[in-house]
């Protein structure tokens, strides 16, 4: 573990926006985010669940896509397990693509590589990936079947 290399508190300090993949303490939390700032998420769940926190400025995505200045933001799929039954256990994950005029980045969220990780990859083929790489898996195997539950 490395220190931050500011307060946690300072972190958000210029964030237009905050995009959340799922709702996972590991992945998100009520502390050191200002409750003013704009919180986007990936379904109406996720934004009843953040309003609970009492963060006063959510957002769920409408379909797959919205813009924030020149910032085209689209919700991709993602699947959060390595069998259907740890996916549907773990819950609705989403990644992003931000496209903006000359670069992609593409905020994979928390998933296992399928199908759709690849159909992702070939149609946007961002400039920068970012992947949660934690090999989170339980003894059951690995991710072998078609899962439809919620990615996009």
């Amino acid at each position: 573990m490395n220190d931050l290399p500011m307060m946690p508190q300072k972190i958000p300090d210029g964030v237009d926006f905050c995009l959340v993949t799922h709702i996972h303490p590991d992945h998100f939390t009520e502390d050191y985010l200002p409750k003013g700032i704009k919180i986007v998420v990936q379904n109406e769940e996720d934004e009843q669940t953040i309003r609970t926190m009492r963060f006063s400025d959510v957002i769920a995505l409408e379909g797959n896509e919205f813009s924030i200045g020149s910032i085209t933001v689209t919700k991709v799929p993602a699947v959060h397990g390595d069998t259907a039954a740890v996916a549907e256990e773990m819950g609705c994950v989403s990644g992003f693509i931000l496209s903006g005029e000359d670069k992609t980045l593409y905020i994979a969220g928390d998933t296992v590589f399928y199908y759709g990780i690849k159909r992702t990859l070939e149609e946007y083929k961002s400039d920068v990936i970012v992947p949660n790489c934690c090999e989170a898996t339980l003894p059951l195997g690995r991710f072998r079947h078609i899962f439809a539950g919620c990615v996009a």
